[in-house]
């Protein structure tokens, strides 16, 4: 990711799609990979609704499947749909990127997506109530994992008895 980055910022966009592309296939769960990817298609398509744009939109979707939770990939998934003439997907992704840059008050990407939404609301001639039942998946909380610790010791006779220090086996409740 680093290298297409990198040729990606220095107008080499060849050889970034190149590396983009080889970064997903060493690992297809970088969400990074595909943004500088999708990033690189927007650009191409010069704010276009075309091939490039559709791209762009299809590998941003990819990268917000495995990062569900950040709000800037589907804040500007949402303008590119804008730039794609979708409207309504345009407003459903700043939706979901206003909702989530609220629970993390950042107040530049919340207001990023009220000025948008005026703009499309007004574009698209929609009414924020046509849109009231938007909701967004939220991250599942991880579940803390049973407590384990680790210690030495070895068994002992057919009666599996264990030989070990107290301090490993102390307040355990069973081994």
């Amino acid at each position: 990711v680093s290298l297409g980055t990198a040729y990606k910022d220095n107008d080499q966009t060849e050889k970034a799609i190149y590396e983009y592309e080889k970064a997903i296939i060493i690992n297809p769960n970088d969400p990074l990979a595909y943004i500088g990817l999708g990033t690189l298609y927007f650009r191409l398509s010069a704010g276009h609704a075309n091939s490039e744009l559709n791209k762009g939109i299809y590998q941003y979707k990819k990268a917000i499947e495995l990062d569900p939770q950040n709000p800037s990939f589907i804040y500007t998934l949402g303008v590119m749909y804008d730039f794609n003439n979708e409207g309504s997907n345009a407003i459903i992704n700043i939706i979901k990127a206003q909702k989530l840059f609220l629970a993390k008050q950042d107040k530049k990407g919340i207001a990023d997506c009220r000025r948008n939404l005026r703009e499309y609301f007004k574009k698209y001639k929609y009414k924020p109530e046509d849109f009231e039942s938007i909701e967004i998946e939220t991250a599942p909380q991880p579940q803390r994992p049973p407590e384990a610790y680790s210690g030495t010791g070895f068994l002992f006779s057919a009666k599996d008895y264990v030989i070990t220090n107290w301090h490993v086996v102390r307040g355990t409740n069973s081994i």
